[in-house]
């Protein structure tokens, strides 16, 4: 499978420890785009978002710092061993 690393800065109007905590909440995360999401605040936990659509489990936390997740979508042609890896810098 061809990859691609993608980098994104965006800015938030909140501090890192309130973003942080945020992005690993299920109740907020579903809030935020409308579908189901079940979060995990522990390294290895399992998450799920966009109704299932997406699954995954978190590769490393700092909290207020960093969350690196294994991210894996339900698209037609995406091997069922393929994560993305996503890091976010706060």
């Amino acid at each position: 499978m061809k990859t691609k690393t993608i980098k994104q800065t965006i800015n938030f109007p909140t501090t890192p420890e309130k973003l942080y905590d945020m992005l690993l909440s299920g109740k907020t995360m579903s809030q935020i785009h409308g579908a189901k999401s079940t979060m995990n605040k522990r390294a290895n936990g399992k998450f799920t978002v966009f109704d299932g659509y997406c699954h995954g489990h978190n590769i490393e936390l700092d909290p207020g710092k960093k969350i690196v997740q294994a991210w894996h979508f339900k698209e037609v042609g995406w091997p069922d061993d393929h994560f993305s890896e996503c890091t976010f810098l706060l």
